[in-house]
This record gives structure tokens, C-alpha cells and sequence, in this order.
């Protein structure tokens, strides 16, 4: 297992490590996320700056080669309450799977979610990927309902779990 540290990301100019990451996902999972590798490759520095600015992503990084290895991004869902938040993104490279990374991930996202005050913690996850599936069950994740007003996420083949806080 290699060893992997987790920091979150919250300059600017850190732009170009969540675009790379971002990519990376995005090419080597395509069917994992409703984005497209495509289209993320369109976007200009500034909303990557932007994104990097935000401070919801946390980066998994590894230790050997301070390369990103993997990430989750924690934001407000949109149409959702005030006390709760969405974790987007979530994604470890192949490399780095099978060693922890993933649980970490979740946890360090709950406990930042946690320290903002919310008590629920969503996510939508490919109803095909068991792998992912099972890791957010194992961590406390169940599957749930969509609330009115949350459109923003969900695509066809997914599903909404969600964690109490």
C-alpha cells in the first residue's frame, strides 16, 4: 500500500492540481460520473481557479511521488437544507485502491462537514458501481429519497444515499 496525505485545496493557485485530478477521474472512470472528461477539458483557468479557490476538494496525495492519487469534493446541495452537505467527485485512482484511501476520503469529508455544522451528508452514486456502493454503506451511508427541489445531481442509473451526521 503506498502512503497517501490528505490536505484540502483552497488557493488558487493550486488550479492546475484539481484540474489534473479531475481529469484523471474522469478518464479513467467515464461511467463513474455524470461530467464528462470532454467537456471539463473545455473549461478555462479561471473556473478552475475558481474551483480550487472554493476549498471543498480534498486531495489524496501520494507520499512517494506527491502526486494526486485521488479526491472528493464537499459542497451546499443545491435545493437542499442548510444543515446539510453533498460530497461530489469522489474518486481514487486505480493504483491507489484496496488500501484505505477511499475511507479516508469519506471521513475526512463527514468531518468537515461535521465541523460546518451540518447533520446529513448526501451523495449519488452509479447504482451499477457496487464497489462504491459498498464502501459508502459500510462507512454508514443508506440509500434515500429524493427531496423536492434537489435536481442538480442526479442522472438516470444513479442512486441518493445519505449519512446522519
Amino acid at each position: 500500500m503506498t502512503d497517501v496525505t490528505l490536505r484540502w485545496v483552497d488557493d488558487p493557485r493550486d488550479w492546475q492540481v484539481v484540474r489534473e485530478v479531475r481529469l484523471a477521474a474522469l478518464r479513467a472512470d467515464p461511467d463513474a460520473f455524470f461530467a464528462k472528461a470532454a467537456d471539463e477539458e473545455a473549461l478555462d483557468e479561471e473556473v478552475w481557479r475558481e474551483r480550487a479557490a472554493a476549498g471543498g476538494t480534498l486531495l489524496a496525495v501520494d507520499d512517494v511521488t506527491a502526486s494526486p492519487v485521488g479526491c472528493a469534493t464537499l459542497v451546499r446541495e443545491e435545493g437542499g437544507p442548510a444543515d446539510g452537505r453533498h460530497l461530489v467527485g469522489m474518486w481514487v485512482a486505480p493504483t491507489a485502491r484496496g488500501g484505505g484511501t477511499a475511507t479516508r476520503l469519506v471521513d475526512a469529508v463527514a468531518d468537515r462537514a461535521r465541523s460546518e455544522g451540518a447533520r446529513r451528508l448526501t451523495l449519488w452514486v452509479v447504482r451499477a458501481n457496487a464497489a462504491a456502493r459498498n464502501l459508502y454503506a459500510a462507512q454508514g451511508f443508506v440509500e434515500t429519497d429524493v427531496p423536492p427541489g434537489v435536481t442538480d445531481y442526479g442522472c438516470a442509473g444513479e442512486v441518493r444515499m445519505a449519512l446522519q451526521l
